[in-house]
């Protein structure tokens, strides 16, 4: 399963909106306006319950990158592996859920599971071959047996003294962005995901990227329905129902509510947000609520 965003970066997140212009800096700030980082870009990540939401991507003072909901939690992941067969001891996050991530990643702080755990991976961290005998997944309290040799960076608890980033923030954050010739000036953070595109740092090289993985539906990419393990992002039509990975209920659910939806994966809550969701971008769904400029 992959991250839509975080990530899905300087380790190569894909993230929508460009990054500030050189003569302008900008940080995301507290509800109290304490900084935390630099602002470097809108992007989409999940919450604790396993819903997509709209991101900030910021880099802290000592350079590692985290993706911060608008409540000031770290976005999560959407699952870790381990080595033991019962989803004990370390933890191991696969490279294929960093969308675009190339090793040496240079530090990636993130949360996972119901408690909000936060992880980081260490700057300059290198990926093993590593046998998962588990995996947990986000909003899945039970464990999986997996049996696949993968690619993946191993994880320690969150230091903030290692990563410059606290472990939770109080929000909502806000962006609080200075020109060089204009006071600053704070405005409140839009809480949709948008269209992703690669994030640098200002004054950084751009990090290469590897050729997408064809998505059938944000965060589900084509390899992962009908890979055994069953993924709320692939239980729609576009992707055949996660492949018959999920059990009869699950699916039965998925196609009701489907039912009563202007198109497949566009939620209600997706509509009249002020942001294009390509996926309410229809005639059906009268683009987007006005959100989408009508061809």
């Amino acid at each position: 399963m992959r991250s839509t965003c975080l990530i899905a970066a300087v380790l190569a997140f894909s993230v929508g909106g460009a990054a500030p212009a050189a003569s302008t800096t900008a940080q995301v700030v507290t509800a109290s306006g304490a900084p935390i980082g630099q602002f470097v870009g809108h992007g989409s990540g999940y919450a604790e319950d396993g819903s997509l939401r709209g991101t900030y991507a910021v880099v802290s003072p000592r350079g590692y990158v985290g993706d911060l909901l608008p409540d000031g939690r770290f976005a999560q992941q959407p699952a870790l592996g381990y080595a033991s067969a019962d989803c004990s001891g370390r933890a191991y996050l696969e490279v294929s859920n960093l969308v675009g991530a190339q090793p040496p990643v240079p530090g990636l702080v993130f949360a996972f599971g119901e408690a909000g755990a936060v992880y980081s991976i260490k700057a300059g961290s290198r990926p093993l071959e590593i046998t998962f005998a588990s995996t947990h997944g986000l909003g899945n309290a039970a464990c999986v047996q997996r049996g696949a040799t993968v690619t993946a960076y191993p994880l320690d608890p969150h230091s903030g003294a290692e990563t410059g980033f606290a472990e939770r923030y109080a929000g909502p954050l806000a962006i609080r962005a200075t020109a060089a010739s204009a006071p600053g000036r704070a405005t409140r953070l839009p809480a949709a995901p948008r269209a992703g595109t690669t994030m640098t740092p200002p004054g950084a090289k751009p990090l290469p990227l590897p050729p997408p993985t064809p998505e059938c539906a944000v965060g589900c990419y084509q390899d992962n329905p009908g890979d055994g393990v069953c993924q709320s992002e692939c239980l729609n039509s576009l992707c055949g129902f996660d492949g018959g990975d999920c059990s009869v209920e699950d699916t039965a659910a998925a196609r009701a509510l489907e039912a009563e939806q202007c198109a497949p994966t566009c939620a209600e809550v997706d509509r009249g947000d002020g942001f294009c969701d390509a996926r309410c971008n229809s005639a059906a769904c009268a683009f987007d609520d006005g959100d989408c400029q009508v061809p």
